[in-house]
């Protein structure tokens, strides 16, 4: 009976090794290394526009596969399981504004490294980013020297937008949507678009924006002698600091199909009293 004793508590013990070898749990995995990254560096021409930023969110590609979006800063665990590892980091913005809608910006460049990794090391990475070879640039308003916002659309010649010295989001000057007595304002691009393909290529419009009162930025659509206000409006709630968009207009220009395109702004106001929009670095920009 001792012996059939034993030879029992052999087996049993041999089976509960092989279930808990099977268990992933209960065995030590591979040993990690760390991503530190702080920020994304914008390194563009300034024929482009100041180096002004809002890139808040990037997505890793780690040895040729996703590992997620992150939000920067962010130390980010890393499995190597090769000598040499390749990573890749794409810029990530809030595309429109949304605090949902992290997607990477296919405007701008990624940044490749290929890094050899020690377990347990931490190893600071600073990203350099560009705008892509294949982005066009239809218009670069910072209003330092110029205004190519001031196309009549209301009606009103005391209703337009200026440049002003007043506050600038960056260099000297902004441009200004002044309204007072409730009344709104309505402009347009001097510019009509013409190369703004509808096949679904990206079309974005960046821009920084300060505001007492609510407003609007669109498209009007033109051909054939009249003019169509598409119906894809972003709206702007009241924001006393500088914030910079990515706005999507790619739905837009892939829906109506039109000869041009003309950007407007409009104010919202029903205020008695005077109020304020400031916009600047005002970029139309699409994917040849």
């Amino acid at each position: 009976m001792a012996k059939l004793h034993f030879l029992t508590i052999g087996i049993l013990s041999m089976l509960l090794f092989a279930i808990i070898s099977c268990n992933p749990l209960a065995t030590q995995g591979p040993e990690p290394a760390f991503l530190n990254i702080s920020a994304i560096e914008f390194i563009h021409d300034f024929e482009k526009g100041p180096r002004l930023h809002q890139i808040d969110h990037v997505e890793i590609f780690f040895e040729n596969f996703s590992i997620g979006y992150y939000e920067l800063p962010a130390e980010i665990a890393v499995i190597p399981t090769k000598e040499v590892s390749n990573l890749t980091i794409r810029p990530a913005i809030r595309e429109n504004g949304g605090k949902n809608t992290i997607t990477v910006y296919n405007m701008m460049t990624s940044y490749i490294v290929d890094q050899t990794f020690e377990a347990f090391e931490t190893y600071e990475i600073n990203p350099q980013v560009d705008y892509a070879s294949n982005v066009v640039f239809d218009l670069v308003e910072t209003f330092e020297s110029s205004n190519s916002m001031t196309f009549d659309l209301d009606g009103i010649d005391s209703t337009m937008l200026v440049r002003t010295t007043k506050d600038a989001n960056d260099g000297s000057y902004s441009g200004l949507l002044s309204s007072e007595n409730g009344r709104d304002i309505l402009v347009g691009s001097d510019f009509l678009f013409t190369d703004l393909d509808n096949d679904r290529r990206d079309v974005f419009i960046e821009f920084e924006y300060r505001n007492d009162i609510p407003f609007e930025i669109g498209m009007y659509a033109f051909g054939g002698g009249n003019s169509l206000e598409i119906p894809y409006i972003f709206t702007f709630p009241a924001r006393a600091q500088w914030n910079k968009v990515y706005l999507n207009f790619t739905p837009a220009i892939f829906n109506i199909p039109s000869e041009g395109y003309r950007i407007f702004l409009r104010t919202n106001s029903s205020s008695s009293f005077l109020s304020e929009v400031f916009i600047d670095n005002l970029k139309l920009l699409h994917i040849q």
